[in-house]
């Protein structure tokens, strides 16, 4: 009987919460990017809610954008470059006196909320990203993604020794150390792929 009682359990489970697909990655450019195609970006403090830790996350969208932009500023050059100038991103006053100093005339922002979830024979990794690059002379929006990035295993047992196997699995997915940063990295990459690669435009520029 309470083995009985545990396979329903996991039946009920798994019914609801059964992973959806990965979404599309939503994404709008504005057609001023052309004018001056951004030549450097300095990636902007983050807003995370979740498992990743913030610098992590600033570390990683620098990673990803210097394969799109000429230049990256991450965030801990950046932080020093605000240290020493007494400066704060978060005043639009201020983004236009580092831009100036700085010679880096556009900001990425990233927003992210998400974590792992483990429900006995199913776990979960799940994010949602969105991230936009500014102009911080005028504080223009000139391009913007958004993307819903996961990975899962599980399913349903159709034996009492496929319940403990997918006990087994779901459990070990669900610890591994590298399952957010790997998801983070899935989500950043696709993410950053609908932002047009510049460096060819620039990099002669410079």
């Amino acid at each position: 009987m309470r083995l009985t009682a545990i396979v329903a359990l996991c039946i009920g489970l798994a019914g609801c919460v059964t992973p959806s697909p990965a979404s599309r990655v939503d994404h709008v450019l504005d057609p001023r990017f052309w004018r001056a195609p951004p030549h450097c970006a300095v990636v902007l403090p983050a807003g995370v809610r979740g498992e990743v830790r913030t610098r992590a996350a600033e570390r990683a969208l620098a990673r990803h954008l210097s394969g799109r932009v000429d230049a990256v500023i991450g965030p801990d050059r950046r932080d020093a470059t605000l240290r020493r100038l007494g400066l704060d991103l978060g005043h639009p006053p201020d983004r236009r006196v580092f831009a100036a100093a700085s010679g880096c005339r556009h900001g990425v922002e990233l927003m992210l909320a998400g974590g792992r979830a483990f429900a006995l024979i199913w776990a979960e990794a799940r994010m949602d990203l969105e991230a936009r690059m500014i102009d911080l002379e005028d504080g223009e929006v000139m391009w913007r993604a958004r993307h819903r990035a996961s990975r899962a295993t599980g399913g349903l047992p159709t034996s009492p020794l496929g319940l403990l196997v997918s006990v087994g699995r779901a459990g070990t997915f669900a610890a591994d150390a590298d399952l957010v940063p790997s998801v983070l990295d899935d989500g950043l990459r696709a993410l950053i792929a609908t932002l047009p690669d510049t460096r060819r435009y620039t990099v002669s520029a410079r």
